[in-house]
């Protein structure tokens, strides 16, 4: 019997050290699982403040975007109201020529009224006068028409030369007058110079017409090549529109994986309380097992005492027998309740392996979270550089164009002011001209570029969205299989 239990307590003590052993091990297995969950939400924490900067570059974008589409609608207008503040003004500068022409028309009508009849030699001075004035307006007459010629347009024509035959027939009445006052030898002569001034003017005309078809094609041209810049910014706002679509659909896809990984910081919790849970009923063994142990030490101590009393103490050893034998049925319960305790253990191990292997899972997907953030970070970057540029380069086609106005309004304040030299003013305009087309072709280069850098940014985006789907599919088989276990 003595052998029995001396047997009996070495096995519960080595049961006790392997307890201890254990409780010690899932001492460490908590630590652990507490420092991965404290490096879970240090990472979701990276992630959430990675993800508003994120949101928030991409607010700003979207600001700076919206800024320059509102910076080219504003030129688009600018220059629309140019044109027809120009077109307005030529109009008005039409209507004021023609009033002042019907004025001095009535004016040399009233003079021929009231001359006198008689050929003396007041008359020849006054005869020479009106030379003199007549030649100053046929000037003036030959500068507003080719003003007009350059100003109107196809359908203005007719009225023109309606008013430039009038004008002629009153030119003719007008010589015939002074050649009944001077005489008939100077007919001849008139008519000479009547015919060189004919050649002339009908030269000019042909010039002039030229010089407005010309000006019609290149303002054809022009519309064509601002028709192709509109539907290119459509273009480019679409592929905008994409690209935000994309971007919303990203941060719905972060919103899953914050989901995913809340819930296993949920699961990770429960596993801790269950670990909690076991280390509670652990103590109240020990309590027990030593409470057992003093009872067994007691009734060692007395079988010593009582080894030299065997004959007088056999009821006594008895009653410890008894004691004894109700000790190792109670010895033999704890067993039994230690072997499902192990099970336990086992199943609570197994469960720790698994939110191990998930915790090495999810660890593996912040890396590539993190890598594909600081790659969009190079790309931000990038993209700031290229929007930096891009205002750069609107700046100085602004300043170009306000250069380009000035001296489109000097040039007009010019031509008002300095009718008669008009070959310099010509000079002038050809140069805005060219100034013009350069600024047209950088325009054009620049949406080319424009262009192309979307379709580089479209590819990124597609290979981001593979990415980004290949994670979810690998997510939605990893969690299915779990289901199936």
């Amino acid at each position: 019997m003595y052998t029995n239990l001396h047997g009996d307590l070495t096995r519960m003590q080595d049961m006790y050290s392997q307890a201890v052993r254990r409780t010690e091990e899932l001492g460490n297995l908590n630590a652990e699982l507490t420092w991965t969950n404290d490096l879970l939400k240090a990472r979701n924490d990276l992630l959430n403040a990675e993800s508003k900067a994120l949101t928030g570059r991409i607010e700003k974008l979207e600001a700076k975007i919206s800024d320059l589409q509102c910076k080219n609608d504003m030129l688009s207008m600018y220059a629309d109201q140019q044109k027809s503040y120009m077109y307005v003004r030529e109009n008005e500068l039409l209507k004021d020529e023609i009033l002042a022409c019907r004025e001095r028309n009535v004016e040399f009508s009233e003079q021929e009224e009231g001359k006198p009849s008689s050929p003396t030699a007041l008359v020849k001075n006054e005869v020479d006068e009106e030379k003199m004035e007549e030649t100053e307006k046929m000037k003036e007459e030959k500068d507003k028409k080719i003003e007009k010629l350059k100003i109107t347009m196809e359908g203005n024509t007719k009225e023109i030369e309606e008013e430039e035959k009038e004008e002629m027939m009153i030119m003719k009445r007008k010589e015939e007058e002074i050649n009944k006052i001077e005489g008939k030898p100077n007919k001849k002569h008139q008519e000479i110079k009547r015919k060189k001034k004919e050649e002339e003017m009908k030269e000019e005309i042909t010039e002039i017409e030229g010089k407005l078809k010309e000006a019609q094609e290149e303002i054809k041209e022009t519309k064509k090549k601002e028709e192709g810049m509109k539907e290119e910014i459509n273009k480019m706002e679409g592929k905008l529109k994409e690209a935000q679509e994309e971007i919303k659909e990203t941060k719905k896809k972060e919103e899953g994986m914050k989901e995913e990984i809340s819930n296993m910081e949920g699961k990770l919790k429960e596993a801790q309380e269950e670990v909690k849970e076991k280390k509670k009923k652990e103590e109240g063994m020990k309590r027990e097992i030593k409470e057992i142990e003093g009872k067994l030490k007691g009734a060692h101590k007395k079988i010593e005492e009582r080894k030299k009393k065997e004959e007088g103490m056999k009821e006594e050893i008895k009653e410890i027998e008894g004691s004894l034998k109700e000790a190792y049925e109670e010895i033999e319960k704890r067993r039994k309740k230690e072997e499902e305790m192990k099970e336990d253990i086992k199943q609570i191990e197994g469960k720790l392996k698994e939110t191990q292997e998930e915790i090495q899972e999810i660890e593996g997907k912040l890396k590539g979270a993190h890598a594909e953030i600081m790659e969009r970070n190079k790309k931000e970057e990038e993209m700031k550089k290229e929007i930096k540029e891009m205002q750069e380069k609107l700046k100085k086609a602004q300043e170009e164009i306000q250069e380009i106005d000035r001296k489109l309004k000097g040039a007009h304040d010019e031509i008002m002011e300095r009718k008669k030299k008009k070959e310099g003013m010509k000079e002038e305009i050809n140069e805005i001209k060219g100034k013009l087309k350069e600024t047209q072709e950088r325009t054009k280069e620049e949406g080319l570029k424009m262009e192309e850098k979307l379709k580089k940014k479209e590819e990124e985006i597609g290979e981001l969205r593979n990415k980004l789907a290949d994670k979810a599919n690998e997510v939605s088989e990893r969690e299915n299989r779990r289901i199936k276990k």
